[in-house]
């Protein structure tokens, strides 16, 4: 054992030892080191893949914050290497990220995110923009936050959005109370038509007008409080201040086509039922009101074109086949007016108008036999048609059958008596007894 040494004083001073450094202490250090540098590099490699999971698998860019808080960058391959930036993918979303692990004077670090309007979410589908975040726990047991957000642009658009919607709502409740006020107002405005206040009910149509100016009903009742009125003029500038407020719709220009018409101003009608033709399509109304039309002024040749145009567009339609037999039976078509006559017949056996129909054109083209036959097939089905029968009356005396007519006009008389019908049926009855007076007298001299 040593003794102290003895100094200048005295006292005992002792000796400090100097530790060396062997071999084996310097590689227990180093072994430390690796620990904790395996350590840290694991904890940020599992904070770069969760912040991949959150950014997307195309994640081009990533910078980790320095521990004094700047940002710096660098590249990822699409693996999570680093190297090279993709610039081949230029929609590849860019994302700037900041991340302090442990800073030593207690701040807290954010990984933020970035992303275009055109991101990707973890998906891969279109993010929406919506924020989010990620919490990454560092090991000194401070918060690093991980945030993933759309662009300011993004959000304008979100927040514009929201705002357009809710004043598109807003003008979508206001332009609902217009449309039932204008609705009331025509409503009132019928009332006082019916009572004959005219002029009360015009202002009421004109302020209905003014909440809904594309209100149908409301145009309707004006033009026709005008038509009652008699004011001719202003029925057609109204029909025409209806097109200019509504062009798409077609029940102006039938119904400006129909007082043109009336007026015998045909090519003027002509021009408006094109007009409401081509708006109206190939509904049903279009051929049947446009062919009225063509046939109030006519225009056989139109209303013809009107009605075959039906009949191609619909060969089952019942209607469509009446309406071109009837139309070849008024303007002579009788071959083709009973070809679809009896077509029809066949579909709606106890439809008495069909053999009615066929008997005038047989009595047309003097067949009086098969126009008698259909007569009396049409009255087998309605026995009380005082048209029917007088027809069949008629046919009687051309086919000089004068009792046959007698009993018609009789059977007439017997089911409308007093009626007009039964008056005219009683002078042919006279007028037949005459005649056949007549001839037994010329036959006996």
């Amino acid at each position: 054992m040593l003794k102290p040494k003895m100094n200048a004083a005295g006292s005992t001073k002792r000796t400090k030892r100097t530790k060396r450094m062997t071999p084996t202490r310097v590689n227990i250090l180093l072994g430390v080191l690796l620990v904790l540098s395996l350590g840290f590099g694991l904890h940020q490699s599992f904070a770069l893949k969760r912040l991949q999971v959150v950014a997307g698998p195309e994640i081009s860019q990533k910078a980790l914050g320095s521990s004094q808080g700047r940002l710096f960058a660098f590249g990822l391959d699409r693996s999570g290497r680093g190297g090279e930036d993709d610039t081949e993918d230029n929609d590849t979303p860019a994302v700037a990220t900041g991340t302090e692990f442990g800073s030593a004077d207690g701040e807290k670090s954010a990984v933020g995110m970035a992303k275009s309007s055109q991101g990707k979410d973890v998906s891969g589908k279109e993010s929406t923009g919506a924020n989010s975040a990620l919490q990454v726990g560092t090991g000194n047991g401070k918060e690093s936050a991980v945030g993933a957000s759309g662009g300011s642009d993004s959000s304008k658009r979100r927040r514009t959005g929201g705002k357009a919607g809710g004043q598109s709502a807003k003008q979508e409740a206001e332009r609902a109370q217009r449309t039932a006020k204008s609705n009331s107002l025509v409503v009132q405005a019928q009332d006082l038509m019916r009572t004959g206040q005219y002029d009360q009910a015009e202002a009421l149509l004109q302020q209905s007008l003014e909440e809904d100016v594309q209100n149908q009903s409301a145009w309707q009742q004006m033009a026709r409080l005008q038509h009652k009125m008699g004011y001719t003029e202003a029925e057609i500038d109204t029909y025409l201040q209806w097109m200019e407020a509504s062009p798409a719709d077609a029940a102006p220009y039938y119904k400006l086509a129909s007082t043109y018409a009336a007026l015998g101003r045909d090519d003027d009608a002509r021009y408006y039922i094109g007009e409401y033709e081509a708006r109206s399509g190939n509904e049903v109304t279009n051929y049947t009101l446009s062919a009225s039309l063509y046939r109030q002024i006519e225009d056989r040749e139109q209303e013809g074109r009107v009605l075959s145009q039906w009949l191609a567009a619909a060969p089952e339609s019942v209607d469509a086949q009446q309406a071109w037999a009837d139309y070849n039976r008024r303007t002579g078509g009788y071959d083709v007016a009973l070809s679809q006559y009896e077509a029809l017949a066949a579909v709606m056996p106890n439809n008495p108008m069909l053999y009615r129909q066929m008997g005038d054109i047989y009595r047309r083209v003097g067949d009086y036999a098969q126009a008698q036959s259909n007569y009396e097939a049409a009255l087998n089905l309605r026995p009380s048609d005082i048209d029917t029968l007088g027809r069949l009356a008629t046919v009687h005396m051309q086919n000089g059958d004068y009792e046959g007519a007698l009993g018609a006009y009789s059977e007439i008389i017997a089911l409308e008596p007093g009626s007009n019908a039964a008056e005219n049926a009683q002078r042919y009855i006279n007028n037949i007894e005459q005649q056949l007076q007549y001839s037994q007298t010329v036959s006996g001299n």
